[in-house]
């Protein structure tokens, strides 16, 4: 039995009341009850980098769009973004300033992010593409760089 998020002495006690057998199921209910309450309900789970980091691409007349959803709690770095072939007029939108434990300060995109590529030279007719990111979970985990391969 575990009593987070309570001071030392009310925990002590309360185990001290457990070992004695003198702390009754009603207790113990209230006191997890209230360890939960005092903590808060924390998300420690790492996913799976495809679920962290959903890449959608669609192929417009004069555009292609690739749009990264990208779930609570995780992010995507700016300057880990790479298309190959490097094409020309690629617009990504400017992200939020972030402080990261890894990189200091940089700029990344939580939540999502859509980048545009417009479709206005003969380099950009090409049939696949290739899409490096590399993003992080605020719980301190960091995902290995990702590329994907897109085919049209």
């Amino acid at each position: 039995m575990t009593f987070i998020g309570l001071s030392g002495n009310i925990c002590r006690f309360l185990v001290f009341l457990s070992v004695t057998g003198m702390l009754t199921p009603t207790v113990a209910e209230m006191a997890k009850s209230t360890s939960k309450s005092l903590v808060g309900e924390i998300d420690t789970e790492i996913l799976p980098v495809e679920s962290a980091f959903k890449i959608i691409v669609a192929k417009k007349e004069d555009f292609i769009e690739v749009r990264w959803l990208i779930a609570p709690g995780c992010y995507v770095y700016r300057d880990k973004i790479f298309f190959s072939p490097n094409l020309d007029g690629i617009y990504i939108p400017k992200g939020d300033s972030y402080h990261d434990m890894f990189f200091g300060e940089v700029e990344v995109y939580f939540d999502e992010l859509v980048a545009i590529i417009p479709l206005t030279s003969k380099k950009s007719l090409v049939k696949d593409l290739k899409v490096s990111f590399q993003g992080c979970s605020e719980l301190g985990f960091c995902y290995p760089s990702q590329t994907r391969d897109i085919n049209f």
